[in-house]
């Protein structure tokens, strides 16, 4: 459970939104957090054995795929990724990679809506975020 503690304030402080429900959801079904940088993609992030596993996602929106797309939303998570990992190690939690594919080696899974409702539902306010809410109310 530390281990998803510290990778659901990781991703929540690199924009991800991760609902209080990260950490028991991981575990049983996993869970899809949209991608920062892409209305298109998300994350899968399950648990198998003690391990994490991630992956980018393409929405099934009807449309064709589009590989230069896909390969930019694994491009930006991969970058995510490692400071997601540095963040992580700042925690004591330090992820040894059992396997990495290189953006566009594999293509990328597409899942319909219905699998967006895995996600968490409810962000998770932090503290400091909070306050800076409340200072912007009138």
């Amino acid at each position: 459970e530390f281990v998803l503690a510290a990778a659901a304030k990781a991703l929540g402080d690199l924009g991800y939104t991760v609902g209080d429900d990260f950490r028991t959801a991981v575990p049983g079904a996993g869970v899809v957090l949209d991608l920062p940088h892409s209305g298109q993609h998300g994350v899968r992030i399950r648990e198998h054995n003690q391990r994490l596993q991630l992956n980018v996602v393409r929405f099934d929106t009807g449309d064709p795929r589009d590989r230069r797309s896909d390969h930019d939303a694994e491009d930006a998570f991969c970058h995510d990724f490692n400071r997601m990992k540095e963040r992580m190690h700042q925690e004591g939690v330090d992820l040894t990679m059992l396997r990495a594919d290189s953006p566009g080696q594999t293509p990328v899974q597409v899942i319909t809506d219905a699998s967006r409702s895995r996600r968490p539902s409810r962000p998770v306010v932090r503290p400091a975020q909070a306050q800076r809410e409340r200072r912007h109310q009138p």
